[in-house]
């Protein structure tokens, strides 16, 4: 089952919003219209993190993830008529920073009472949607944070950009070409356009499942909205499993048109062996059935994720990812670039996300597999131990 013109239509949708660390509430808002038209309950935690389930009394067993934001700016003030102070969050390479082109969303509307889930209601100063581009062009980095990222940067600027203003690079619309999806933030907005995808098809079930979908903010300057989430459950050591969804530079054999990637682990750590156990599982079940579902099994080192923050906290979590191009826009000439994944790949991450939903991530009936037919090996050689001249059984 391919991605129908309804999905590619929201996918759009969700990689044309604004959007940065911090300063989400474009997404948010998609989020909870998405959710309200299918019928199911946003809701926010005290840091507006998103969590939408089929239900509101709905206690999930599953929870897939993926974060709001993408590395980007804020406007914080106009030094004069034409220099605006920005600040930067995102790992890209400083270098490469000025004299490329930004679009900042100045102003905008007020939020209709009501429309956004908790959190995000109840700030005094309501979060504004939209807004008329103005386009600049980064002057210099002016200075870094403690890892050597951009942090304060001035921009020369068309018009007045009003402080809090969502900027990113100026980059061209979403678009579809030669079964590819290019677009300027495809980290991680396609997860987010995945998991409402999901909550489609799930919510035309009978009954849907016990699953939630979690929605995080500002991962790009540092798993801030994950790491928040985490500590502020009520009981981490019965929280459901997590599976975090992410897009990846790739490279190696995880490169574009192979499936949806099994992430075993990031540049930081490995996850849980059971939960990534029993995601290949599923994944596996799906290819047997389905020559159009493809998929790989990788560990992804090229950076950290969500899903180290959810096995640190919480000690069970596993992960998928997508490769992806021009990883944090920048292109392999140094330059500034659209991000790029290919649209099997997303079709195959959807097919995944749907059938963990359904069937559960409760058991690991791979590596039971394999523990049997070890076993059955090594009983059939028990007699090599006393007997070391003996004959080796071979079937």
């Amino acid at each position: 089952m391919s991605l129908s013109r309804g999905e590619l239509a929201l996918l759009s949708r969700v990689l044309g919003l604004p959007t940065s660390p911090f300063h989400e509430q474009n997404v948010v808002a998609c989020v909870a219209d998405v959710s309200r038209r299918i019928g199911w309950h946003a809701r926010s935690d005290r840091v507006g993190n998103v969590m939408v389930t089929p239900g509101a009394r709905t206690r999930p067993r599953l929870v897939l993830s993926a974060h709001m934001d993408h590395p980007g700016f804020w406007g914080l003030r106009m030094l004069n008529r034409g220099v605006l102070e920005a600040h930067w969050m995102g790992r890209v390479p400083t270098e490469v920073m000025p004299g490329q082109a930004v679009r900042f969303w100045s102003g905008g509307r007020r939020a209709r009472e009501g429309s956004l889930p908790g959190f995000w209601s109840k700030l005094s100063d309501a979060p504004r949607l939209g807004g008329k581009p103005v386009d600049g062009v980064v002057r210099s980095v002016e200075s870094v944070n403690s890892l050597g990222d951009a942090e304060r940067v001035l921009i020369e600027v068309e018009g007045r950009v009003a402080p809090g203003s969502v900027g990113m690079w100026r980059l061209e619309g979403p678009r579809v070409a030669d079964g590819r999806v290019h677009a300027r933030a495809i980290d991680d907005m396609a997860a987010v356009a995945a998991l409402l995808m999901v909550a489609r098809r799930l919510a035309r079930l009978e009954r849907p499942p016990a699953v939630g979908l979690l929605f995080t903010r500002a991962e790009e300057g540092g798993f801030f909205g994950a790491i928040d989430y985490c500590r502020n459950l009520a009981s981490p050591e019965k929280a459901p499993l997590h599976v975090g969804l992410e897009m990846s530079m790739a490279r190696g054999d995880a490169r574009h048109g192979v499936g949806v990637i099994v992430r075993v682990g990031d540049r930081r750590t490995t996850y849980s062996p059971e939960v990534t156990d029993a995601i290949v599982a599923t994944a596996e079940s799906l290819a047997g059935a389905d020559d159009a579902f493809s998929y790989r099994r990788e560990l992804m080192s090229g950076g950290s994720c969500e899903s180290t923050v959810y096995q640190s906290f919480l000690g069970r979590a596993g992960a998928i990812c997508l490769p992806l191009g021009n990883y944090h826009n920048v292109t392999p000439e140094r330059g500034i670039g659209c991000e790029f994944i290919d649209v099997h790949d997303l079709s195959c991450m959807v097919r995944l996300c749907v059938a963990m939903a359904e069937r559960g991530l409760s058991d690991s009936p791979v590596m039971r597999r394999f523990s049997e037919q070890w076993s059955a090996y090594a009983d059939r050689h028990q007699h090599l131990y006393r007997h070391p001249d003996a004959e080796a059984q071979t079937t």
